[in-house]
């Protein structure tokens, strides 16, 4: 039996149609690496992703390697430092031995420390490279991220900082993802193996593999319907075999793959007994670790129900508990039952986790139909815990699932703009300026507003169109110069990046005139203007607006402050990198 965190270790059915991908993931870590090494494997729902990576695993563990494992889960999607979590869980001890600030950042990303710990996303993956490499010193380790599409941003992009740093640790990264791009974090040059579909040889030779394989009319069309899909001429060739007149019914009208398989899917658990449909929908809605929660409190599904679904092979029962034997089953499932039932299956799981409000708060979120302020407030709450931990991009998602489900207006907004300024670190400017825009749609409130179009005016910035984003950062500067003077100087510090970063003489005007105006505004009052130190963004606007001259002058007299502006425009470069890519792939 496999330990915690490992991949299972399966009876290796005959991979047909991979021999290259094979012999490249085995070379990986048989012989055992002298230096690290990074692959991503991409490609298509079913086209034996997890399949490779789990013979890579298996191959692994006999050349003697240590084998990390997550699984990305779209139920933890929104979860901050979960999939970091399920990698980390089983060497988490070991984190006694990292120095004491990278020991802190991590267990406070994780949740874990014991007082709170302000979020550190640097020092977070500087401590998951240290960890990963203290392991490598006593043994390799290989390091399998299946599913990666599904593990949160926070995860992804800690695991891309450490792959980006090894060296000549003894440390193999396998990455995993459905799709054609690599995951977010991960689309800096790493060497990929994509797997394209199997060619019309291969397909033949797995479809005729099969325990029943079908044969003339019914063969050519399992072929032709499944375009080399691994997973689905293995389908197929099920459904073939259950109902031989299934072939004459599918001949009609061939659909998209991915929609057949939806389709068959749904055919060949809809004859199951009701008990069975329900206990195979709770485990659709669970998801991984809710569905173990949910038994051991009597809501989850019961394992004797499960046998029909168990024998038709769409889900495996045993001791570490509930597998679907693919992700589209899940899928399938989750979605073929009406809203009402999977609406009650949410509500009933999400009984059970009182004591995990961030599940909790989701699994009410999918149940609600309508605006409920309790369910906004609980995603409010877990919006606040993720951005304490640094999660950025849960916080987000979870502040603007909360402003849908507001039934007063003015939360709505509110909680739109809490997500805009959230997901601003993300790098994703079109998601930015789409919560922003919502925001300015709903309120006439002042500050909200100008909040909202200084959120909007960064992704300007970051999308390469300066004058534009300088021209709105500077209107929001002036705009909130007497009543909002904290905004008005983040504002303006801002437009100072920007105008940086032009070297256009007229956008450092720009900026030198409207500091004038603020400078004869005042200073915001004490206690208004938490995180804000108007004497820096003071140093670092009068250095943009005059780079050669005042800023020379300025870091004379305060380094360490006018240092502080330089880091705000490397931030900048960065999220506008990271923006760019975002755009690329979204």
């Amino acid at each position: 039996m496999p330990g915690p965190g490992e991949i299972r270790s399966q009876q290796p059915a005959r991979i047909i149609g991979r021999e290259t991908g094979l012999s490249r993931l085995r070379g990986l870590v048989d012989p055992v690496p002298l230096a690290s090494q990074v692959l991503l494997v991409t490609g298509e729902a079913g086209m034996g992703k997890t399949a490779l990576l789990a013979d890579a695993a298996d191959r692994a563990r006999l050349a003697g390697l240590r084998v990390l494992r997550v699984t990305g889960r779209e139920s933890e999607s929104k979860l901050a430092f979960a999939g970091l979590h399920q990698l980390l869980r089983p060497v988490l001890s070991a984190a006694a031995g990292l120095p004491g600030r990278q020991a802190q950042a991590l267990l406070g990303a994780l949740g874990l420390a014991a007082d709170p710990v302000a979020p550190d996303p640097l020092l977070t993956g500087v401590a998951v490279l240290s960890l990963l490499s203290d392991l490598s010193e006593r043994s390799p380790v290989l390091v399998v991220a299946d599913d990666a599409h599904w593990l949160d941003r926070s995860s992804l992009e800690v695991l891309a900082f450490a792959s980006s740093r090894l060296d000549a640790e003894r440390v193999v990264l396998l990455v995993g993802a459905r799709g054609q791009a690599p995951p977010a974090g991960f689309d800096r040059g790493f060497p990929e193996l994509h797997l394209e579909p199997l060619s019309a040889a291969d397909a033949g030779r797995l479809l005729d593999g099969q325990p029943r394989a079908p044969r003339g009319r019914a063969r050519a069309q399992v072929l032709a319907q499944a375009a080399g899909n691994p997973m689905a001429l293995i389908e197929l060739a099920k459904v073939i075999a259950d109902d031989p007149a299934a072939s004459r019914r599918w001949a009609a009208e061939p659909l998209p793959l991915t929609d057949r398989l939806a389709a068959i899917l749904t055919s060949r658990f809809a004859g199951l007994p009701e008990q069975a449909q329900g206990a195979l929908l709770r485990a659709a809605v669970a998801d991984g670790p809710d569905l173990r929660v949910a038994a051991s409190r009597g809501a989850g599904p019961d394992a004797r129900a499960l046998v029909p679904a168990e024998q038709l092979g769409l889900v495996k029962v045993d001791r570490t508990g509930l597998r679907f034997s693919h992700p589209l089953v899940r899928s399938a499932i989750y979605h073929s039952a009406p809203f009402a039932r999977r609406a009650a299956a949410h509500r009933e799981l999400a009984e059970a986790l009182h004591d995990q409000p961030d599940r909790r708060a989701w699994h009410l979120a999918a149940a609600a139909l309508e605006p409920d302020e309790h369910v906004a407030s609980l995603l409010e709450a877990t919006a606040d815990q993720a951005q304490r931990r640094g999660g950025a991009a849960a916080a987000a998602l979870a502040m603007e699932r909360a402003a849908e489900l507001s039934p007063v207006r003015a939360d709505q907004a509110r909680r739109l703009v809490a997500a805009a300024s959230a997901a601003v670190p993300t790098g994703q400017g079109d998601w930015v300026q789409d919560l922003a825009g919502r925001a300015l749609a709903v309120t006439a409130e002042p500050e909200l507003r100008l909040t909202a179009r200084h959120d909007a005016a960064w992704t300007l910035a970051w999308s390469g169109r300066r004058t534009a984003a300088l021209s709105a950062l500077i209107s929001v500067a002036e705009e909130a110069s007497r009543d909002l003077p904290a905004l008005a100087w983040n504002a303006l510090g801002s437009a100072a990046t920007v105008a940086y970063q032009s070297g256009m003489p007229a956008s450092r005007q720009a900026v030198s005139r409207t500091v004038g105006l603020l400078e004869r505004q005042g200073p915001p009052p004490p206690g208004q203007a938490p995180g804000i130190d108007v004497n820096v963004l003071r140093l670092w606007i009068r250095a943009s607006a005059d780079p050669i001259g005042s800023r020379n002058q300025h870091q004379r007299r305060e380094p360490d402050r006018a240092r502080v502006g330089l880091h705000r425009h490397r931030a900048l470069g960065r999220g506008a990198r990271s923006c760019r890519r975002s755009r690329r792939h979204g």
